[in-house]
This record gives C-alpha cells, structure tokens and sequence, in this order.
C-alpha cells in the first residue's frame, strides 16, 4: 500500500508558466463578453457569459481556454447544482486564464470540477464563496471542489470564500490531484481545512496562508488520508487560528 509521504517540491514551474502563458494549440478559445450571470443561452460572439463560455468548453472535445478579461465575473443564479443554476460546472480540459475577478457573492460555491478533468487556473481571484448559504445541499469546497480530477492553480487569489464543513478555499476527495504555486489564501474559513483540504496527493509551493479561521483544526492545510503524496515548499503561514485541539495551521491525520 503506498503511503503518505512528504517530498520535496519537483520542479514543475517552468513547464507549468509555459503551458499558462504560452501559446499552446487550443482546441476552442472562448472569450467572455459580459460579467453578468444570466440564464444561459448560448455563448455567442459578442453576448458570452463565463458560465455560458463552461458549458460550451464542456460540449467541446479537447483542451479549451477561457480566456477573461480584467473585470468583476458575478455570480447570480441559485438553486440546484445543474449546470445552468448554482455553481460553475466544469466536465471538460480547461484552462481559464485572468486576470479576473470571480465573485460569488455569498451565494454558494464557485466551482466544482468533475472527475477526469484536468484544469488550470491562471491569475485569478476567486473571493465571497459560502457554501453554508447555498440552497443545493453543497458543504465542502467553499471556492472550489474537486473529485478525481486535476487542478493546477498558478498566480491566484483566494479571498473571504466560506465552507460549512471542510475546504474553504478548495476541497479535494477522491483521487484528486492539486498542484498550487504563487497563490494567496487570505481569510477564508470552514471547520477544517480553512485555506485547502485536501484528500488526495497535493503540492503547494511558493504560496502565503494569511487569517485563516478553522472551527475545529486545520486552519491553512488539512491533509487527509495516508495514502497522499504531499509536497510543500516555501510556503508562508501567517496569523492562521483554529478554535479545536490541533493544527493551528497544518494538520496531517
């Protein structure tokens, strides 16, 4: 059986900047024309929401970029998990690349990563999640969720997202991997795992933890599972606060 280790960080950032800020063969490109969050019609030129621009990435084979542009993205429409209502959807390779602003709003989650998909972040932030107000039974994952699939986040933010239980910046289960460099937590909260929970391998380098709150442990990393890869290098943990017997700032069970 393998077993949890703590490795040291394998150089991934050069391949990593390449594939985010190059210029690799997409399958779609799709840029989002208004901010808003309107009942989907179609992503068409010139009238392209980001979550029309999802579901479109979803429907089409390949790797798509989303490519956004240096606003506010809003999101407003509440009620179940489909992929016109509640959070962004994402079942598809995909890279969405800022730098933008995504705002939930204190409505819900942001997103939710389907299993098998492999997704990158670039430059984005990501802020006012809060999954103990969202109508669709989500807890975990304030900001993001993801189940047996693979997110890359490079050069982001998240800020002030919220999650019931476990996860307030991102919550990963399952086979998940996630792989986060030069990326800022700031004020999230959850019970555990205030910053990331992860239950699967997960590597984070280059990043800052800062007034994370954890009701019961965990306040910046919760890693759960002794069957994860974890690898952790320079890395900043500042004024992180957990109310429960352990783990003010990283908990390993």
């Amino acid at each position: 059986m393998k077993q949890r280790r703590i490795r040291p960080w394998i150089t991934q950032v050069t391949l990593l900047v390449t594939l985010a800020f190059g210029s690799p063969a997409w399958t779609d490109t799709f840029n989002p024309t208004r901010s808003d969050d309107p009942v989907p019609n179609g992503c068409s030129p010139g009238d392209c929401s980001l979550r029309e621009a999802i579901i479109a990435a979803n429907e089409t084979p390949g790797v798509d970029l989303i490519q956004l542009a240096d606003v506010t993205y809003t999101l407003e429409l509440t009620g179940n998990d489909t992929d016109e209502t509640g959070d962004l959807d994402i079942e598809s390779d995909l890279m969405i690349r800022g730098p933008a602003t995504i705002d939930a709003q204190g409505l819900g989650r942001i997103f939710d990563i389907g299993e098998a998909s492999n997704v990158d972040f670039v430059q984005l932030v990501l802020q006012n999640a809060n999954t103990s107000l969202a109508t669709n039974g989500a807890l975990n994952g304030g900001a993001v969720e993801i189940d047996e699939g693979r997110l890359t986040v490079l050069s982001s933010e998240f800020r002030n997202n919220r999650a019931q239980s476990a996860g307030g910046g991102i919550y990963t289960s399952g086979e998940a991997i996630l792989i986060v460099e030069n990326t800022l937590f700031l004020g999230n909260a959850a019970s555990t795992g205030a910053g990331i929970f992860s239950d699967g391998d997960v590597t984070v380098h280059n990043s800052r933890f800062v007034e994370n709150q954890a009701e019961q442990r965990g306040a910046a990393l919760y890693v759960s599972g002794t069957q994860s890869d974890v690898a952790l290098e320079r890395i900043s943990l500042i004024d992180n606060e957990s109310g429960g017997s352990g783990g003010g700032a990283i908990l390993f069970v």
